[in-house]
């Protein structure tokens, strides 16, 4: 009886993982993402409960912006930025 060895799968070469961008590059993009989500949040916040102190609204305001910056907007932007970012 003739023994069947198993195919062994073509080895890959291990690519280095791309340099990390810039820090200078990192701080415009979280600036373009940040701004106008803090004042859009800030201002609608304001308008919507002018009688709240200022640190509960604040505190509103950064509970929705983070969230926000961390699982949509900081994704997007670096995606849509990807090639100028890792230049």
């Amino acid at each position: 009886m003739r023994r069947v060895e198993p195919e062994t799968p073509a080895v890959q070469p291990i690519s280095p993982p791309p340099a990390a961008p810039a820090k200078w590059k990192l701080a415009v993009l979280a600036f373009v993402g940040l701004y106008p989500l803090v004042l859009l949040a800030s201002w609608s916040v304001a308008h919507l409960l002018p009688s709240w102190p200022l640190p509960v609204r604040t505190a509103l305001v950064i509970a929705l912006v983070v969230p926000t910056m961390t699982w949509l907007v900081t994704p997007t932007v670096h995606r849509r930025t990807r090639h100028w970012l890792h230049r």
